[in-house]
């Protein structure tokens, strides 16, 4: 989902069901979906921060593949050298 336009849909979807409350006299209800847009935005915000992350990580694990062979006590059987060109 593109952030801005899903989020310009929600707004316009707001206005509708606000502008229709208004016009029937029942305003008295928009508290109760103000709320209910506040926490769906922090909502989507959040559920797209996690999915960026766990995007990310599959991508570094494509690039850097875990090493399943990997054994502790071999850790100081390499050695660097730095040579001059």
């Amino acid at each position: 989902f593109d952030y801005l336009e899903f989020r310009l849909w929600i707004g316009l979807w707001s206005a509708f069901l606000c502008l229709i409350l208004v016009a029937t006299d029942a305003s008295f209800l928009v508290q109760y979906f103000t709320r209910f847009t506040e926490e769906g935005f922090s909502s989507l915000i959040s559920f797209i921060f996690i999915y960026d992350a766990f995007k990310k990580m599959i991508k570094l694990a494509d690039y850097y593949p875990i090493n399943s062979n990997f054994k502790v006590g071999y850790n100081t059987q390499f050695s660097c050298a730095c040579m001059p060109p």
